[in-house]
């Protein structure tokens, strides 16, 4: 293997490692508040807060590699310099965002700035996928997924705000 590929494997490695980190910390510091039936009502469509884990770490390294693309191709390829540097700082916000909306929501317990937090990570997600897909159109199919998901975490917000008036 040449010192280039062993340079990309470990790109690859940090770009998918880094979302998750979030992940871990938040999974394994504050288990016990995913676990608090007794505060927040639930939709009876929730997923277990397994199956969410498992969804984030999946999404995140999807995100996480499409990010590795974006420095890749973004500055070499099209020399959209302005618009990669747009997109990593978005993609950043993206991950920051989705970090703190789980706290807001499962930590804090604070349903509606979850759903405010949630609706501009929204809308931060599709302004992201739009400029992954200008630098490279295959790009934005990595972060697609994650940008759906968020539709249906949403919806989950919107429902959490009726069951708990």
């Amino acid at each position: 293997m040449d010192a280039i590929t062993k340079i990309n494997i470990v790109q690859v490695i940090s770009a998918v490692v880094i979302p998750n980190i979030g992940e871990l910390l938040l999974y394994l510091g504050y288990q016990q508040y995913y676990n608090d039936e007794d505060v927040i009502q639930k939709p009876k469509w929730t997923m277990s807060n397994n199956t969410f884990t498992i969804a984030w770490v999946c999404l995140y390294s999807l995100i996480g590699y499409a990010s590795f693309l974006v420095i890749k191709y973004g500055n070499t390829e099209h020399k959209l310099h302005g618009i990669t540097k747009c997109a990593l700082i978005l993609y950043g916000l993206t991950v920051a965002l989705s970090w703190s909306w789980r706290i807001d929501l499962f930590v804090l317990k604070d349903i509606i700035m979850a759903w405010v937090l949630v609706i501009v990570l929204d809308l931060v997600a599709i302004v992201t996928c739009i400029l992954f897909f200008l630098i490279r159109p295959s790009i934005s199919s990595f972060f697609l997924p994650y940008t759906v998901w968020l539709m249906f975490n949403t919806a989950f917000n919107f429902a959490l705000i009726g069951l708990n008036k």
